[in-house]
Protein backbone atom coordinates (compact mmCIF):
# COMPACT_ATOMS: atom_id res chain seq x y z
CA UNK A 1 0.00 0.00 0.00
CA UNK A 2 1.35 3.87 -0.31
CA UNK A 3 0.59 6.80 1.28
CA UNK A 4 0.89 9.57 -1.74
CA UNK A 5 0.93 13.03 -2.41
CA UNK A 6 2.28 13.01 -5.46
CA UNK A 7 0.08 12.37 -8.58
CA UNK A 8 2.79 10.41 -9.69
CA UNK A 9 3.73 8.30 -7.29
CA UNK A 10 0.06 7.29 -7.06
CA UNK A 11 -0.58 6.76 -10.75
CA UNK A 12 2.77 4.32 -10.64
CA UNK A 13 1.31 2.78 -7.08
CA UNK A 14 -1.71 1.97 -9.95
CA UNK A 15 -0.05 0.66 -13.07
CA UNK A 16 1.28 -2.29 -10.50
CA UNK A 17 -2.01 -2.50 -8.63
CA UNK A 18 -0.81 -1.06 -5.94
CA UNK A 19 -3.91 0.48 -3.67
CA UNK A 20 -2.78 3.53 -2.33
CA UNK A 21 -4.38 6.90 -0.49
CA UNK A 22 -3.58 9.99 -1.63
CA UNK A 23 -3.33 13.80 -0.37
CA UNK A 24 -4.20 16.08 -2.60
CA UNK A 25 -2.79 19.45 -3.06
CA UNK A 26 -3.76 20.06 -6.90
CA UNK A 27 -6.70 18.51 -9.01
CA UNK A 28 -4.48 16.34 -10.62
CA UNK A 29 -4.40 13.91 -7.92
CA UNK A 30 -8.13 14.16 -7.10
CA UNK A 31 -8.79 13.04 -10.71
CA UNK A 32 -6.69 10.51 -11.39
CA UNK A 33 -8.10 9.19 -7.71
CA UNK A 34 -11.77 9.45 -9.10
CA UNK A 35 -10.60 8.22 -12.79
CA UNK A 36 -9.39 5.24 -11.06
CA UNK A 37 -12.51 4.53 -8.83
CA UNK A 38 -11.05 5.54 -5.45
CA UNK A 39 -12.14 8.58 -4.63
CA UNK A 40 -13.16 8.04 -1.26
CA UNK A 41 -9.06 7.60 -0.66
CA UNK A 42 -7.59 10.76 -1.47
CA UNK A 43 -8.30 13.47 1.03
CA UNK A 44 -7.32 17.41 0.16
CA UNK A 45 -4.38 18.74 1.75
CA UNK A 46 -6.19 21.21 3.62
CA UNK A 47 -8.70 18.44 5.63
CA UNK A 48 -6.09 16.22 6.82
CA UNK A 49 -5.41 15.59 9.97
CA UNK A 50 -4.75 12.57 11.98
CA UNK A 51 -8.36 11.08 12.75
CA UNK A 52 -8.91 11.11 8.96
CA UNK A 53 -5.96 10.35 7.60
CA UNK A 54 -5.62 7.01 9.91
CA UNK A 55 -9.26 6.14 9.30
CA UNK A 56 -8.87 6.42 5.39
CA UNK A 57 -5.15 4.42 5.76
CA UNK A 58 -7.28 1.58 8.20
CA UNK A 59 -9.74 1.72 5.36
CA UNK A 60 -7.82 1.10 2.62
CA UNK A 61 -5.97 -1.50 4.49
CA UNK A 62 -9.33 -3.42 5.34
CA UNK A 63 -10.75 -3.31 1.54
CA UNK A 64 -7.22 -3.71 -0.12
CA UNK A 65 -8.46 -7.01 -2.49
CA UNK A 66 -11.29 -4.61 -3.14
CA UNK A 67 -9.39 -1.51 -4.22
CA UNK A 68 -6.74 -3.72 -6.13
CA UNK A 69 -9.49 -5.31 -8.44
CA UNK A 70 -11.24 -1.66 -8.57
CA UNK A 71 -7.47 -0.09 -9.36
CA UNK A 72 -6.88 -3.30 -12.30
CA UNK A 73 -10.12 -3.45 -13.78
CA UNK A 74 -10.40 0.83 -14.17
CA UNK A 75 -6.62 0.59 -15.79
CA UNK A 76 -7.89 -2.15 -18.27
CA UNK A 77 -10.88 0.40 -19.24
CA UNK A 78 -9.14 3.71 -19.02
CA UNK A 79 -6.17 1.50 -21.55
CA UNK A 80 -8.77 0.53 -23.70
CA UNK A 81 -10.16 3.93 -24.23
CA UNK A 82 -7.04 5.72 -24.78
CA UNK A 83 -5.59 2.99 -27.07
CA UNK A 84 -9.00 3.69 -29.39
CA UNK A 85 -8.14 7.33 -29.07
CA UNK A 86 -4.44 6.90 -30.24
CA UNK A 87 -5.61 4.62 -33.13
CA UNK A 88 -8.37 7.53 -34.18
CA UNK A 89 -5.46 10.07 -34.23
CA UNK A 90 -3.13 7.59 -36.02
CA UNK A 91 -5.21 7.16 -38.91
CA UNK A 92 -5.89 11.03 -38.98
CA UNK A 93 -5.57 11.95 -43.00
CA UNK A 94 -4.66 8.24 -43.99
CA UNK A 95 -6.65 7.52 -47.13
Amino acid sequence: MLLGMRMHSNILAALVNTPFVAISYEYKTEGISQDLGVGDYCIPVKKVNKKNLYDTLIKAYENKDVLEEKIEKSIKKLKEVELKKWGEISSFGVK
